[in-house]
């Protein structure tokens, strides 16, 4: 299965949906998502505030696929606490090899053949670092056998990277792998720090024989009047920075214009508008 030239990481809320809803069939089939599975909106009804429903994380991959049809798409899980609900709380559970997570998914392929998964890595606090690798490759191995290309998420400063991949490649082929660098929000001016710190992480990959990387952050505020008017798309020039710097093909990622964590800003009737303009 072939990863587009674009990988953009969108959350599975009402809004983030309808927009994907609104693209085009030609630029759907030239991208790949990955979708962080959140919940489903809970709706109260306002005389009674009477709960119509739990969140169920079916609900919203319905409405994926409503927007999206039958593509090829990543699926990763929230860690925002207020997007959050039972189900994915138990898929993040490393219990036998993070069951709950792989039974999930291999129930989702039955819907969605082309799915890619993402490996999921919760240290319990208590875990020895042998514990945590042997849950982590018996998931791995489930997801080996029944999906085509798995996904490894790494946070740019993330100090566990070298033993993560490592323990990974001896589970399972690295040609299956997908590593994204994800260097989360930038603020304004550290295109060319990350790039540093890109370019090692990136460097070790192809050292370990991973070719299929993709690298994604975002300099979208959280308010829309932080930086002013215009701003400059760090992640944009993060992305041509390293180009220029190694010759490893790297796919480009970002948040699609948003910031990575979920506004809790409101106006007077809820969420406050804004309109991005990306220019050349």
């Amino acid at each position: 299965m072939k990863i587009a030239k674009y990988v953009p990481i969108i959350k599975t809320t009402s809004a983030e949906i309808r927009a994907i809803d609104n693209l085009s069939d030609k630029i759907k089939d030239n991208i790949t998502p990955l979708w962080v599975l959140t919940r489903a909106s809970i709706i109260r009804y306002r005389k009674t505030q009477k709960i119509k429903c739990d969140g169920n994380v079916h609900r919203r991959l319905s409405k994926v696929e409503e927007a999206y049809g039958q593509r090829p798409f990543i699926l990763d899980l929230t860690t925002e606490r207020n997007l959050i609900n039972t189900q994915i709380s138990n898929f993040q559970d490393s219990t036998k090899g993070y069951a709950n997570w792989t039974n999930f998914l291999i129930d989702c392929k039955k819907k969605f053949p082309r799915i890619i998964p993402t490996i999921m890595l919760a240290a319990k606090k208590t875990e020895s670092e042998e514990g945590f690798y042997e849950r982590v490759k018996k998931q791995i191995i489930t997801l080996d056998k029944h999906f085509d290309k798995i996904v490894y998420r790494i946070p740019i400063a993330y100090k566990y990277f070298t033993n993560d991949i490592n323990e990974i490649c001896k589970a399972m082929p690295c040609e299956k792998l997908l590593c994204i660098v994800d260097a989360g929000y930038m603020t304004q001016g550290k295109a060319k720090e990350n790039c540093s710190y890109s370019k090692k992480l990136i460097g070790k990959l192809k050292k370990a024989k991973i070719s299929n990387i993709a690298l994604s952050a975002t300099s979208f505020p959280m308010s829309p009047t932080e930086h002013g008017d215009e701003f400059q798309l760090e992640e944009v020039r993060l992305y041509n920075l390293l180009k220029k710097q190694i010759k490893t093909k790297v796919i480009y990622s970002d948040y699609a214009t948003i910031h990575e964590k979920r506004s809790s800003q409101a106006g007077g009737r809820g969420w406050i508008p804004r309109i991005d303009i990306p220019t050349p």
